[in-house]
């Protein structure tokens, strides 16, 4: 995005183009090199910043779980870092699945990158979400059907502590209701279930 300048946005935005949607996937420079995104923290800064000052929404798409236990907290913080220095209009979570052909199915086998669980991933995203700022950005995970909380959603100026409190509502599960919860989830993908325990 950052080999637009602002003005050429601003001429994208009088042809009728309203908003982009950016696959950033994370905001830490390991993360990014492990996916081979082929940017940088820096160049997604940049790039955000020419689409948000030409007055096009911008909407940002995270990847929880794509760094791996390793990497998690580096990808939540970092994650954090880059999005409350663009303050995009919609930041969207797109939970990581592995595909079993995919070259990390491979660093799986050999060690080198360890899965996470639905639990570490829900304790990723809270942490992303408590460095998050209180800034006028949707935060939703409502609208892909992977997400295991669908119902953290809202912007963060007004629901951010909701959010974080539905976060802690499942960490504070017993494991066994934690497996429930998301065995409940899985089968029946798209459907956000009530707290029932």
């Amino acid at each position: 995005m950052k080999r637009k300048t602002t003005e050429e946005y601003k001429q994208l935005k009088e042809f009728g183009l309203a908003r982009i949607h950016a696959g950033m996937e994370s905001g830490s420079a390991k993360v990014l090199k492990l996916i081979k995104k082929g940017t940088s923290p820096e160049a997604i800064i940049e790039g955000g910043l020419h689409i948000k000052e030409s007055g096009i929404s911008l909407s940002e798409y995270i990847m929880p779980g794509v760094a791996g236990k390793t990497l998690s907290e580096e990808h939540a913080t970092e994650t954090a870092r880059v999005l409350n220095a663009i303050g995009p209009d919609f930041i969207r979570v797109r939970t990581f699945a592995m595909h079993p052909l995919s070259p990390m199915q491979r660093m799986v086998e050999d060690g080198t990158y360890v899965h996470m669980t639905d639990t570490e991933i829900v304790a990723e995203i809270r942490l992303l979400v408590a460095s998050l700022n209180e800034m006028h950005s949707y935060f939703s995970c409502a609208d892909f059907s992977l997400n295991l909380l669908m119902q953290v959603d809202g912007y963060l100026d007004e629901k951010k502590e909701e959010m974080l409190a539905e976060l802690d509502r499942f960490l504070a599960l017993t494991t066994e209701e934690q497996q429930a919860y998301s065995l409940l989830r899985r089968s029946n993908p798209g459907v956000p279930y009530p707290w029932t325990w």
